[in-house]
């Protein structure tokens, strides 16, 4: 089945984030969207774990703290998370510190 599609590039952002820590191993999960409250719904399963049902702030937590035990360098989109800021958070997770 398709993913319905993202409304806002910060949700694409930790959708990609999700995705590749589902490659890894770490983790399975689908994305939904509530029309009703306007809001992303992140359905998380973390290995060995029940589903954690999650909105866009605290997946980004989630996957901030898999990244950092991981050693990755990992920037979340800031609030409202258009293309534009998509980017910036692209270019600073690929410069030095």
């Amino acid at each position: 089945m398709a993913r319905p599609p993202y409304h806002i590039a910060r949700q694409e952002h930790v959708g990609d984030a999700l995705d590749d820590l589902q490659r890894r191993g770490y983790l399975t999960w689908r994305w939904e969207y509530d029309n009703a409250n306007s809001r992303a719904i992140y359905k998380i399963t973390v290995t060995g774990e029940a589903v954690q049902t999650l909105d866009t702030k605290s997946a980004e937590g989630l996957v901030q703290h898999y990244y950092t035990q991981l050693g990755v360098r990992w920037i979340p989109v800031p609030h409202p998370g258009g293309e534009r800021a998509r980017q910036d958070a692209l270019r600073k997770m690929t410069q030095p510190d």
